[in-house]
């Protein structure tokens, strides 16, 4: 069990470099062309990457609480990314991403985390 969330906590921390750098590279770097050649919805990609970031460290921390606390968290590494975005050439920074980046870091603890202690 020590092995699975050792391998949640390290997946949790690439994902979290992997956004990071995602939210603040240009919009011209080749990276981001290619991500936008995949013809998935930016919002899917956002949504879909905050519910891996507010999850894993739920299912990956040994204490609960510790857990549910790092995944709300992710709520605001994503206003801090989105207002890093104002500094990247070609990116524009979307008021409205604030809402869906709630939603998911505050479900998906909830929903990871177990009821009973």
């Amino acid at each position: 069990m020590q092995n699975k969330r050792t391998a949640f906590l390290v997946l949790w921390a690439v994902l979290i470099a992997c956004v990071v750098i995602g939210s603040l590279l240009p919009a011209a770097n080749p990276v981001m062309v290619a991500i936008g050649r995949l013809h998935i919805w930016d919002k899917l990609q956002h949504f879909g990457a905050y519910l891996a970031l507010s999850f894993l460290p739920v299912i990956g921390f040994r204490d609960r609480r510790r857990g549910l606390m790092a995944g709300l968290s992710m709520f605001f590494l994503g206003v801090l990314m989105e207002a890093g975005q104002h500094f990247s050439p070609g990116r524009a920074v979307e008021l409205g991403m604030s809402s869906p980046t709630a939603q998911e870091s505050v479900a998906a603890p909830c929903w990871a985390s177990p009821s009973a202690p």
